[in-house]
């Protein structure tokens, strides 16, 4: 087995989904996806399955994403400015792949291609638009690579994906009434 594991931080004060192309290790980051050829990147399970055909052995790479964000909030009309909790979020990344005949290769990977959240103090002025909010996507990505040539290979895989959404808003009725919103789904594609 060839492990690798590589942490990177973002901060900003807006949100942006973890694509895996950011999660797909500190090779494919610092390259920008310069590495979609490469046969050492177990993260190709998801942007070149067909590589998995020309990796040795096995592999896996673990990756991960810190997230620090806030935003702030100024009525145009004036008024003090407010400024949501500060969130803190985990974005990790889980890439396996292994060779099981001389042409044919398996791969998995496990990643958070979209989500985050933000949450708001309850008595301000947007409650009734947002209190908390949070979105959370999972997607389990197993892939088979055939090498059909010694420079030619297929692969096929399917994303299972698993999604959940919450959120809480005020109502205009009393100052503290809310009401609080979610679902969950499963998607095959």
């Amino acid at each position: 087995i060839s492990p690798t594991i590589s942490w990177s931080m973002l901060t900003a004060g807006w949100s942006h989904p973890a694509s895996p192309t950011t999660l797909a290790g500190t090779p494919a980051t610092v390259l920008q996806g310069g590495t979609s050829c490469s046969t050492t990147e177990p993260a190709a399970v998801w942007y070149n399955p067909t590589a998995l055909a020309f990796m040795p052995g096995y592999q896996a790479s673990l990756t991960g994403l810190g997230y620090l964000g806030y935003a702030s909030f100024t009525h145009r009309n004036g008024g003090s400015r407010v400024d949501s909790r500060t969130s803190k979020d985990i974005v990790p990344a889980l890439f396996a792949t292994g060779r099981i005949s001389e042409r044919v290769a398996v791969g998995l990977g496990t990643y958070m291609p979209f989500g985050l959240g933000i949450a708001w103090p309850s008595d301000w002025i947007g409650r009734i638009y947002g209190i908390d909010s949070s979105m959370t996507t999972v997607d389990i990505n197993p892939v088979v690579a055939v090498r059909l040539l010694s420079n030619f290979s297929l692969a096929v895989g399917v994303d299972i994906l698993r999604s959940t959404v919450d959120m809480t808003n005020g109502l205009p009725t009393a100052p503290h009434d809310t009401v609080r919103i979610g679902g969950d789904a499963w998607g095959v594609g």
